[in-house]
């Protein structure tokens, strides 16, 4: 079988190397959502397959097909349907917490760790700055 026969299926790691598989989603893209009894019958068309009542051959092959992104099973009115393409994101998922520090009156940052005695002693001593003596001047 060659990539044109293919069509766009991705098959690097063999999720359409089985033809019950494509076959399965080339049927959930073209027609929508179907039971996994649907897809029984359109999986029985495929040569070589034989599967049980249970369709348990059909249910790990839409499982492995789910695991890879290609299927997902939904719930319809109280029946369960299987969709072509990856399950979607969760309506509930929470956002990115933003705390907004700057909001409020004015912002104070909290103050550092004490000083130990004598840390500060250099601010009483005048400084020489472009050869003039000054007094010590914090930055802020």
């Amino acid at each position: 079988m060659s990539m044109l026969e293919l069509g766009n299926h991705h098959t690097r790691r063999g999720e359409f190397s089985n033809p019950v598989r494509r076959a399965v989603v080339d049927h959930l893209k073209a027609n929508g959502p179907a039971s996994i009894t649907q897809l029984n019958e359109i999986a029985k068309t495929v040569p070589g397959h034989s599967d049980d009542e249970t369709c348990s051959g059909l249910r790990r092959h839409m499982h492995a097909l789910a695991a890879a992104g290609h299927a997902h099973r939904v719930e319809v009115d109280g029946q369960r349907l299987w969709i072509s393409g990856p399950q979607p994101i969760a309506e509930g998922a929470a956002g990115a917490r933003q705390v907004m520090v700057m909001d409020g009156s004015v912002y104070m940052p909290s103050p550092g760790p004490a000083m130990r005695p004598g840390a500060m002693d250099f601010a009483r001593h005048p400084s020489v700055l472009l050869g003039q003596r000054c007094a010590y001047r914090s930055g802020l």
